[in-house]
């Protein structure tokens, strides 16, 4: 479609590199983590060899993104344009739906905003995720911010993030990353607050404990010569002959501006809050936005202007009227009954839908990446640890037939700290570690959790449906808060032993 307006469009192809590590004080880590002989930051160059231990708790974030001018004949390449790399701290500048937004408008040039269609592809994380509320909200930030008539955000089917291009540059990347350690910088004074500190949660648990001390900035203090090694050997990089870039990181300030931005626009949606879909939608402002401006699919986010003059949301289209006419909404990919698609001019026009998406129809194939079922009840004194869903903010547990030892809770603990948490993806790094398949994002919490919670760390006595914290703890028992019990069509009974994820058909099926 992008080639369809190739004088008016610009495209994005978004994605994150694995993350960098920076070793401790005086003990550089290889940035690919395993090598051996090594340029090192850090150290003064002292020395060629640094560990290849990747157990710690200051990484950077390479975002990268790919600017590609749709080219005007479609048989030339598709997968060149110009790179851009941003290194953020993983501690407290994590990745997030609306830190990528602020930061695609912060490097969004002169140039480029002549261009009224944009469009955005990602590989579809957690913080890419378009069906995601956050990440619509933050899409919807983009377009407000500017001012574009089109934009179609869409994410790669699970296993295809190799068509995306910006996952292709990552070899390129590779090259600046050979051959180099980093380790964090000695910070004076300040060592002794930090030297103590061993995982991102201890981290940012310091920095809310004794909010008098700047940790976030200790912590980019800390990587500041490794920063400065990354950028010149990122900026000596070219990449299908263009020169590679170095962006600029978002602020807090700046993805609050994105916040407030659609939340004025939207009826004043309360970010500091957990968000849930289905509140949103009940918004008069926002529903009405959604409904007149957005065409929502599992792979696809799209957003137009409409032609009304007396819009409240958005001002006038840029684009002439004849072009502006010919956008249609992106279509959805539909097979022609011969094990193949249907061409694009063909389906343009249609309505876009989730009726074709294999894993709706029934047809999707067995993949082999799909984590096996448990041969274990998962039983709550199976359960060894609390997570956080980023999407839903929920606990969920997950469990394993024998008990963990320290360095087992380690590797999961690292494994959380570098990549996020979604309910119902599985565990790829660890295939005896399992999670309750039939809970999934908003699902009340489950009666495992009250059960086994107390002796886990991170447990709170939380409403099993709103996440209300302030209860009284009961024995092996479901919490609800007096809200939640109120709202329910039928009462809630507190003292249920019973989730409706983990309710069991009793007896036998009788017979018709």
């Amino acid at each position: 479609m992008a080639g369809k307006f190739t004088e008016d469009s610009i495209v994005f192809f978004l994605d994150d590199k694995a993350s960098i590590p920076v070793g401790f004080e005086n003990a550089p880590v290889s940035a690919t983590r395993r090598q051996r002989h090594v340029l090192m930051a850090g150290l003064d160059g002292r020395g060629l060899n640094a560990m290849d231990h990747d157990n710690i708790p200051q990484h950077l974030i390479p975002s990268v993104s790919i600017k590609l001018f749709p080219p005007k004949d479609l048989s030339e390449s598709w997968y060149r344009g110009k790179p851009m790399i941003i290194l953020k701290d993983a501690i407290f500048e994590a990745s997030s739906a609306f830190r990528h937004a602020a930061e695609l408008i912060k490097n969004f040039e002169e140039s480029d905003a002549q261009k009224p269609i944009v469009f955005i592809g990602t590989d579809g994380g957690p913080d890419h995720n378009v069906t995601s509320i956050q990440v619509m909200l933050s899409y919807v930030a983009v377009f407000l911010e500017l001012d574009l008539d089109y934009l179609c955000a869409v994410r790669t089917p699970p296993n295809f993030s190799v068509i995306n291009p910006a996952e292709r540059f990552m070899s390129t990347a590779n090259i600046a990353l050979m051959g180099v350690a980093l380790a964090r910088n000695d910070l004076g004074k300040q060592e002794k607050k930090v030297r103590s500190l061993l995982s991102k949660k201890q981290w940012r648990d310091a920095q809310a404990k004794h909010p008098e001390t700047n940790y976030r900035q200790l912590a980019i203090d800390g990587t500041k010569d490794a920063r400065k090694l990354l950028t010149a050997r990122f900026e000596s990089l070219s990449y299908k002959g263009e020169q590679v870039k170095m962006g600029y990181p978002a602020t807090d300030d700046e993805i609050e501006a994105c916040k407030d931005r659609v939340s004025k626009a939207l009826g004043g949606i309360d970010f500091a809050a957990k968000i849930a879909k289905s509140q949103v939608m009940n918004e008069h402002h926002a529903k009405d936005f959604f409904d007149k401006h957005v065409k929502a699919t599992s792979y696809a986010f799209q957003i137009k202007k409409c032609t009304d003059k007396a819009c409240k949301y958005h001002k006038k289209v840029r684009l002439s009227k004849s072009t502006f006419d010919q956008i249609k909404w992106l279509p959805t990919p539909t097979p022609d009954g011969n094990m193949k698609y249907k061409s694009f001019d063909s389906v343009y026009g249609n309505n876009p839908s989730d009726e074709c998406v294999p894993s709706k129809t029934g047809a999707l194939a067995a993949d082999e990446n799909v984590q096996a079922k448990p041969t274990f009840p998962l039983a709550y004194t199976r359960a060894r640890m609390i997570v956080t869903c980023t999407e839903c903010c929920f606990p969920r547990l997950l469990y394993t037939k024998y008990a963990l030892d320290k360095k087992e809770y380690a590797k999961l603990d690292q494994f959380f700290e570098d990549k996020l948490y979604v309910c119902g993806s599985h565990l790829e790094s660890f295939l005896e570690v399992f999670q309750n398949p039939k809970l999934s994002c908003f699902d009340p919490v489950s009666l495992h959790y009250y059960q086994a919670g107390p002796h886990l760390s991170d447990y709170k006595d939380l409403c099993a449906k709103c996440l209300y914290c302030n209860l009284t703890r009961t024995e092996g028992k479901l919490l609800f808060c007096e809200k939640c019990c109120s709202k329910a069509s039928q009462p809630i009974d507190p003292t249920s032993t019973e989730s409706k994820a983990e309710r069991r058909p009793r007896g036998r099926p009788k017979k018709n």
